[in-house]
């Protein structure tokens, strides 16, 4: 296996299948770890396009495989990392840690992804619109 980051909250490895494996650990690694999955699953449900889909998990060794999105994105315009945040905000989720450090690119097929769900929140989406609309009429009576 390659290993892609080694912190004192985790570890994150890629196989030699393409796959890449999350190990939690550190101060609330299982949490984390029950957050990421509750969130992938979720992000399934609704099928969002970019994001890497959970293969699998197992409780005991604080461990999820997820599907391999493309390497690290180095060199991602500021407009651009918040576009990708706020379109994910669409599928139901604030990040939460809406780094780049957060965004792979996959040049096989061109598109950004998101990763790392761990501090993620579910949000409900059609509550999101409504506060989007009202601040959006804040700005316009205030202008």
């Amino acid at each position: 296996m390659l290993k892609l980051k080694d912190t004192e909250r985790s570890q994150v490895c890629m196989t030699f299948d393409g796959s890449v494996v999350k190990r939690y650990r550190g101060h609330l690694a299982r949490q984390r770890m029950e957050n990421d999955i509750r969130v992938l699953e979720h992000l399934k449900r609704v099928a969002c396009p970019f994001v890497p889909r959970l293969l699998s998990f197992d409780r005991e060794a604080l461990e999820i495989v997820v599907s391999a999105c493309g390497v690290a994105a180095a060199h991602v315009s500021p407009n651009k990392v918040h576009q990708l945040f706020d379109e994910l905000r669409a599928y139901g989720v604030e990040h939460e840690d809406a780094e780049l450090r957060n965004i792979t690119y996959d040049a096989r097929v061109g598109h950004f992804s998101i990763v790392d769900f761990e501090f993620a929140s579910l949000i409900d989406v059609a509550e999101r619109q409504c506060d989007d609309l009202d601040q959006l009429c804040n700005e316009g009576l205030a202008s």
